[in-house]
């Protein structure tokens, strides 16, 4: 089963600013999620497209984040090698204040670690993805396709997902690609700006009438 997680504004952990952290921040940067990136070196194009912010500290926060049109980009860059405290950052109680936790490193026996020790902190409910360890993904990342783009070009109208539920990402991702060129041409925008009024319409005839089931 296929879920959406709202993580507009929520803290997300990503350790590894490499290839692979580069397509996590592609996927997570969408969603509004506040990103904090733990690596000591970053790939070109996450500094290019992702940080364009002052990075002259070990620690760095974005100063303008929350102001329009800045969350695209990573909130907060610590530029050195993963550290226990750092799972605590945010920490609320027995809440870690991580919406979710992401390994991308080299290190299989490290990501293992931090895997273990979120779950031994913040309990089982704690969503952890180790990247190419699917045993230890408690989500997926599919492969995306985003149509009607709003005229602010941060959200659309309309989202699809393809998983394979890590078994085979590269043939999700022609899939994906073959899907796109069938719906290619395809007006999204109006139809689903229609759909939304009739269906807002139809919602406040069926609240006076207190009845989802007659909606």
């Amino acid at each position: 089963m296929i879920l959406a997680h709202q993580l507009d504004g929520k803290n997300v952990l990503l350790i590894g600013g490499g290839e692979v952290g580069l397509t996590r921040l592609r996927k997570l940067i969408s969603t509004g999620s506040k990103v904090t990136l733990v690596s000591p070196e970053l790939h070109s194009t996450i500094l290019k497209e992702y940080c364009q912010f002052k990075l002259d500290e070990t620690d760095n926060i974005h100063p303008d984040w929350a102001e329009e049109g800045k969350k695209r980009s990573v909130y907060r860059v610590i530029k050195e090698e993963f550290k226990d405290e750092y799972l605590t950052l945010y920490r609320r109680g027995n809440d870690s204040g991580w919406s979710l936790i992401l390994t991308c490193i080299p290190n299989r026996e490290l990501s293992e670690k931090i895997y273990r020790d979120a779950k031994r902190l913040f309990g089982s409910q704690q969503i952890v993805n180790v990247a190419d360890n699917p045993p230890l993904c408690d989500v997926y990342f599919g492969a995306n396709l985003e149509f009607a783009k709003k005229s602010n070009q941060e959200d659309c109208f309309m989202q699809m997902m393809i998983s394979s539920n890590g078994m085979g990402p590269r043939f999700v991702a022609m899939v994906r690609d073959e899907v796109q060129r069938m719906l290619e041409g395809i007006d999204f925008e109006k139809s689903l700006q229609k759909l939304g009024k009739l269906r807002s319409d139809v919602r406040e005839v069926a609240n006076k009438e207190s009845d989802t089931k007659y909606r």
